[in-house]
């Protein structure tokens, strides 16, 4: 679809008047000046905006809304004070079913194909954890420019904005006059565990702190860690029940950031690998969820993971669950594969930049017939199965583990191909 521009006179940059195509991978809107793309952030499909140019590269340009002639069918009022501030969402402004739309186009453009992308229950409150940063009594997010700090009363993503929970919080660090950066976990029976990490030292008021936080809110145990040692207060353990496993997780590893949708995941994972009878490596296995799954349901497993801490925690897993057929290896994925064995399936969820050239070699080695491959980008992902070239797409699903934002994390299965 062709967009119709017109330069409007401004004295200080260029103004156009254009319609929305589409929503690009980031959330901007995209049209055309001239041939050449623009894109918007924040806008809409079908917004017919007046827009003013803000950077002008060499192969794009980048404009900033400054009316809204005509909204577009799907733009609705977002409700957050801090949006558009805030980095952290970029579709709040768009109605749920319009969101999950343009996350099956980034898959369409990526893929061509048109593969479901399977909703998250809730929209809302769905976040099991949040970061933020400290600076000097005052805490919140990152700006868009990756440098101001937004100062937050709240975060609809995590918590209602009736609960007051970070006002309180507010009020009870407002004295600790240091920089750094803390996350929030929701834990059962409705309290929270806070994890610190001070760039230097511990403060020096850090008992007296716990104190008033767990006096002043629901809060079952703390956390703060600095380069030269860590220090608990309360019980610091989060426990939860996914997919019928028993799972502790530590403050300071990953863990998964929308339990309304992962169960769905989880089972389809393990449905894609029907992991009976097979030999099966789980590469990138964080704290064993995946691993554990496919080992209770038949595999024989080897998972790979680089953090100690989160071994450690996979480790307890396995022994909290009573799953025998699997083996937790701590080391680097590419010096790991390089003593393993043939085998049946390959389960890999990489960081967002994807399978460095030593994985992707490495798979020529093993020559697993199956890989089921999670992403969280699908740029990186499109780039690994084109690489993969012995292998050749069976399935393909999104799963909308963040709504209000851009990101979506994509599950592909891959066969090995009957090579001569």
């Amino acid at each position: 679809m062709s967009s119709s521009t017109s330069l409007v006179s401004n004295s200080s940059s260029k103004t156009l008047k254009s319609k929305i195509e589409k929503i690009v991978f980031g959330g901007a809107g995209l049209f055309r000046d001239q041939g050449c793309v623009v894109f918007v952030p924040f806008a809409a499909p079908n917004d017919e905006l007046e827009v003013r140019v803000t950077q002008a590269k060499k192969d794009y340009k980048i404009a900033k809304i400054e009316k809204i002639l005509k909204a577009g069918p799907d733009r609705i009022k977002p409700s957050c004070p801090y949006y558009t501030h805030c980095g952290g969402c970029q579709l709040q402004h768009l109605k749920p079913q319009a969101q999950l739309k343009i996350k099956q186009g980034f898959l369409e453009e990526a893929f061509d194909e048109t593969p479901p992308v399977i909703a998250s229950s809730r929209n809302w409150h769905y976040r099991s954890h949040l970061r933020l940063n400290l600076d000097k009594g005052t805490f919140g997010f990152k700006a868009r420019d990756k440098k101001t700090l937004i100062e937050i009363n709240e975060c609809s993503l995590f918590l209602p904005a009736e609960s007051h929970f970070f006002q309180i919080l507010r009020s009870c660090l407002v004295d600790l006059k240091t920089k750094g950066s803390f996350r929030v976990f929701k834990a059962p029976a409705s309290k929270f565990v806070l994890a610190f990490s001070f760039p230097r030292k511990l403060p020096k008021n850090r008992r007296t702190l716990s104190e008033r936080l767990m006096q002043k809110l629901p809060i079952q145990g703390i956390a703060m860690k600095c380069p030269n040692g860590e220090e608990h207060f309360g019980n610091i353990q989060i426990t939860e029940s996914i997919c019928g496993l028993d799972l502790t997780f530590s403050p300071y590893g990953f863990m998964q950031n929308n339990l309304f949708l992962i169960p769905k995941l989880y089972q389809t994972l393990v449905m894609w690998a029907n992991p009976t009878g097979k030999s099966i490596l789980d590469l990138y296995s964080g704290v064993g969820t995946s691993s554990l799954l496919l080992a209770r349901e038949g595999g024989s497993v080897i998972a790979i993971e680089e953090s100690r801490a989160a071994v450690k925690c996979a480790q307890k897993n396995q022994k909290r669950n009573h799953i025998q057929n699997v083996s937790f290896v701590q080391g680097r994925v590419e010096g790991a594969l390089k003593n393993s064995k043939a085998v049946d399936l390959v389960v890999v969820n990489p960081p967002r930049t994807g399978l460095s050239q030593e994985v992707l070699e490495a798979f020529n080695t093993l020559k697993p017939q199956e890989i089921v491959y999670v992403s969280c980008m699908p740029s990186t992902l499109k780039r690994d199965l084109i690489r993969l070239k012995d292998y050749e797409k069976h399935q393909l699903e999104g799963f909308d583990l963040f709504p209000q934002t851009t990101h979506l994390e994509t599950m592909v299965k891959m066969v090995r191909k009957n090579l001569k």
